[in-house]
C-alpha cells in the first residue's frame, strides 16, 4: 500500500482535528440550546401554573367547588399558545381540561396528589413537557394544577440551528483544509532541501550543506546533516591519503619483488640447460611458481580505482593436469612431513576458469591437510566426473573441523587459537567464482569438496565418444 506524503497526512490531520472540534462543538452547542429551551418552558409554565393555583384557591373552598372553577380559570388567564391546561381532584381524576390527554394524571402531578387511585397509568403525551402546582385552602390540598406544552416549536428552532451550522462547518472544514496546507507546505519545505542536501552528498558531492539554521527541530537535524557531511568529508579524505599512501608502497616495493624473481627465473633457466632429468622437472615448478609469484606482484600496481576481479582471465583448463601439478609441488612437504601424499584424477577433466587462482585454492586445501595430519598419516587429493560436474576431494588424517565452527572458518579473517581453518575463505571465493560450490563433508575422516562446472564442449566430445564406441562395439 502506497503511503501518502507528509504534506497530505498533515493536512489530513488538520482537517479531521478541526472537524472532530466542530462536531464536538456543534453537540455541545446544541444540549445547551436544548437544556436553556427546557429550562425556559418549566420556568414559564410553572409560573402560569402558580397562577393558576393562587386564584383556584380564592374561587374554591373544596373540591367540589374547585370543578365548577375550573373553567373560569382558562377564560380569565388565557394560557400561552400550544400549552394545555388540566385541573386535577386530590386522587388524580380529571376536573377540567382544556384539551383531552386522557383521564390520568402526568409524572409531575403524581407526587402532589394527596390520596391517589390505586392504578394510575401516567398519561404523558409523546412530545410534551408537564408541570404541576398544589392548589391549597387552609393548608389542605384541594386539587392540582397540571399545566404542558409541546415541544415541537423547540425542536424547530434546534432543527434550524442544526442546518445554520452545516454551512458554517463547511465554511470552516475549508478555513481548515487552507490552513492545513499552508502549515504542512511550511513543514515540508525544508524537510524537502534536507533530502536534496543528503541526495548530493550520498552522490558524491560531500562540499553540499544545509542552508537552515533555525532553532526548531529541523534546525538542529540541519545542523547534525552538516556536522555528519563535514566528518564524511573528513574522512574521506584520509581514506583517500590513505590509498594513495599504500599505492605508493606497492610501487616502492615492486621494483624490489621483481628484482629477485627476475634473477629466480634467469638462473632456473641457466641451470634448465645442464640439469638432469629430475632436476629440470624441479626447475619448471621453481619457473611456474616465480612467474606465478611475479603476476601476483603485477597486480598490486593496478590503479587504486579499478576494482579487483577474483578471476583475471578465464580459459580452458584440464583440471586432471593441474591436480597432478599440485600434487607434484606439494609432495616435497609431504616428505618432509611425514604424510602420504597422493593425487588421482580422471582424464580429460575440462573446465572454464583462471587456471592461477584454481592452483592456489588447490595449494591452500592441501597445505591445511598437511598442517594437521599427525606423521605417518596420509593426504588423498582425488577428481573425477560426476554428471556434468568436476568433483575434487581432499581428506586427510586430522582431527577434522568441529560442527560448530563448519560455517565460520569459510569467513574471511577467521581462525581458532591454534589456527585452524585459515585460507579456506579465498578457497570459497574462487570455486564461488567459476559457478561451483565448497563443503565440508561428514566426518571422520575430515573431507572438503569442491565441485565445478565442467565445460559443456567437453561435455559433448564425451558423449560422442562414448556413442561413438558403442557403435563400433
Amino acid at each position: 500500500m502506497r503511503r501518502r506524503s507528509l504534506k497530505t497526512r498533515l493536512t489530513l490531520s488538520h482537517v479531521l482535528v478541526t472537524l472532530g472540534g466542530l462536531f464536538l462543538l456543534g453537540v455541545a452547542l446544541i444540549i445547551l440550546v436544548q437544556r436553556g429551551q427546557r429550562a425556559e418552558m418549566i420556568s414559564s409554565l410553572t409560573a402560569q401554573a402558580q397562577v393558576y393555583a393562587v386564584y383556584a384557591s380564592e374561587l374554591a373552598g373544596d373540591s367540589t367547588t374547585l370543578a365548577a372553577v375550573a373553567p373560569t380559570l382558562v377564560q380569565r388567564f388565557n394560557p400561552p399558545p400550544d400549552t394545555t391546561v388540566r385541573v386535577l381532584a386530590p386522587n388524580g381524576s380529571v376536573l377540567f381540561a382544556s384539551r383531552d390527554l386522557g383521564n390520568f394524571p402526568s409524572r409531575a402531578a403524581v407526587p402532589l396528589l394527596t390520596s391517589p387511585l390505586p392504578i394510575q397509568p401516567f398519561a404523558l403525551e409523546h412530545n410534551r413537557r408537564f408541570v404541576a402546582y398544589p392548589i391549597m385552602r387552609d393548608e389542605q390540598t384541594i386539587g392540582v394544577v397540571e399545566l404542558s406544552q409541546t415541544v415541537t416549536r423547540d425542536r424547530a428552532l434546534l432543527g434550524l440551528l442544526l442546518i445554520a451550522l452545516i454551512p458554517s462547518a463547511a465554511f470552516a472544514l475549508a478555513v481548515a483544509g487552507l490552513a492545513g496546507h499552508l502549515l504542512a507546505s511550511s513543514l515540508v519545505r525544508p524537510l524537502r532541501d534536507l533530502g536534496r542536501v543528503a541526495t548530493t552528498i550520498a552522490g558524491g558531492d560531500t562540499t553540499a550543506r544545509s542552508a537552515d539554521r533555525s532553532d526548531d527541530e529541523i534546525g538542529q537535524l540541519a545542523a547534525r546533516l552538516n556536522t555528519m557531511a563535514d566528518e564524511l568529508q573528513t574522512r574521506l579524505a584520509e581514506v583517500e591519503r590513505l590509498a594513495n599512501a599504500r599505492q605508493e608502497f606497492y610501487r616502492a616495493i615492486s621494483h624490489e619483488l621483481r628484482t629477485p624473481l627476475t634473477a629466480i627465473l634467469g638462473t632456473a633457466e641457466n641451470l634448465e640447460d645442464d640439469a638432469s632429468p629430475d632436476q629440470r622437472a624441479d626447475l619448471q615448478i621453481i619457473q611456474t611458481e616465480a612467474a606465478r609469484l611475479q603476476r601476483l606482484v603485477d597486480e598490486l600496481l593496478q590503479p587504486r580505482d579499478s576494482t579487483p576481479v577474483p578471476l583475471r582471465r578465464r580459459q580452458p583448463i584440464d583440471l586432471s593436469e593441474l591436480v597432478a601439478e599440485a600434487g607434484r609441488i606439494m609432495q616435497p612437504r609431504a616428505e618432509r612431513a611425514g604424510v602420504a601424499l597422493t593425487a588421482t584424477t580422471e582424464p580429460g577433466l575440462a573446465i572454464l576458469g583462471d587456471r592461477d587462482r584454481l592452483k592456489q585454492a588447490l595449494l591452500n586445501l592441501l597445505d591445511n591437510a598437511l598442517t594437521w595430519t599427525p606423521p605417518g598419516g596420509s593426504v588423498a587429493l582425488r577428481a573425477c566426473v560426476e554428471r556434468a560436474i568436476a568433483r575434487i576431494e581432499v581428506e586427510d588424517g586430522g582431527p577434522g573441523i568441529p560442527p560448530q565452527i563448519r560455517d565460520q572458518v569459510w569467513q574471511r579473517g577467521f581462525s581458532t587459537t591454534n589456527g585452524q581453518g585459515q585460507g579456506l575463505a579465498l578457497v570459497r571465493e574462487v570455486v564461488a567464482a567459476h559457478a561451483g560450490t565448497a563443503r565440508i563433508l561428514d566426518q571422520p575422516p575430515s573431507r572438503i569438496e569442491l565441485r565445478l562446472p565442467l565445460l559443456i564442449e567437453n561435455k559433448r566430445t564425451k558423449e560422442q565418444e562414448n556413442k561413438a564406441s558403442r557403435r563400433s562395439a
